[in-house]
Order: C-alpha cells, then sequence, then structure tokens
C-alpha cells in the first residue's frame, strides 16, 4: 500500500503531557506539560510546568492557551508557587500569536481529513483487491 498524501505535520504550538518523578528525592508523581514550539519568533520563555495530577483537571482536547490558563489557575490555588511568572509570560506569548496559530491548527485538521480519507480509501481498494 503506498499512501499519495503524506502525513501532515503539525506546523503550530502543541503541549505534551507526560506522568513522572520530576523532583529530585522526591517519589511523588506530576504531571508534566511540555509546550512545543518550533517558531523562529519564539521568545526564550520556559515552555515545561509541572501540575499536582490531583488538580490535573486538563483536557487534550484543549488550545495550548486554554491549557496554559489552566496550569496558571492551579499554581494560582497554591499560597506560593515559583511558576507563576513562568506560566503568564507562555500565555502572554500565547495570546500574541493565536490568532495564527488558530489558523494553523484550522488547515492541519482540513489537511490531516485529507491524509485520513485517502489512506482509507486506499486501503479499502487494497483489501478489495486481495479478495479478487
Amino acid at each position: 500500500m503506498t499512501t499519495t498524501i503524506q502525513e501532515p505535520k503539525k506546523n503550530f504550538v502543541n503541549v505534551v503531557r507526560q506522568e513522572g518523578r520530576y523532583t529530585l528525592g522526591s517519589s511523588e508523581v506530576s504531571a508534566c506539560y511540555n509546550f512545543l514550539i518550533n517558531r523562529e519568533d519564539a521568545p526564550k520563555i520556559w515552555r515545561s510546568f509541572t501540575v499536582d495530577p490531583e488538580k490535573d483537571y486538563i483536557s487534550e482536547d484543549q488550545t495550548p492557551l486554554e491549557i496554559a490558563k489552566q496550569i496558571k489557575d492551579v499554581y494560582e490555588s497554591y499560597w506560593i508557587h515559583s511558576g507563576v511568572g513562568d506560566i503568564k509570560k507562555m500565555i502572554e506569548y500565547l495570546e500574541s500569536i493565536e490568532e495564527e496559530e488558530s489558523a494553523a491548527r484550522e488547515a492541519y485538521e482540513l489537511e490531516y481529513a485529507k491524509y485520513q480519507v485517502s489512506y482509507w480509501t486506499e486501503r479499502v481498494n487494497d483489501l478489495t483487491h486481495r479478495e479478487e
């Protein structure tokens, strides 16, 4: 099977969530959100934020800006948290590019849908011809 359309690349800010032990000497598990920014205009800001799983109500369906705001809410729920300033800088940056990012996400969704249609059409054709 040879796919005629290549799977599109995500040319917009993405967020990857991983769970693990991110504090030295601690056995506590945290959720870590890594903001993947592949833009030349990206400032040098902190891109990785940990959240206590008990306070982690973030959905994968949210945009990076929405996720950053959720992380800020979690950080501000503590009496003091050293990451509040860093997440605020991330929010400012994401707000400044949201219009472009929204258009890039929509374009990706369209291209990914085309890719899926092409892939599955080809797959059905392969399976159909195999039965003949």
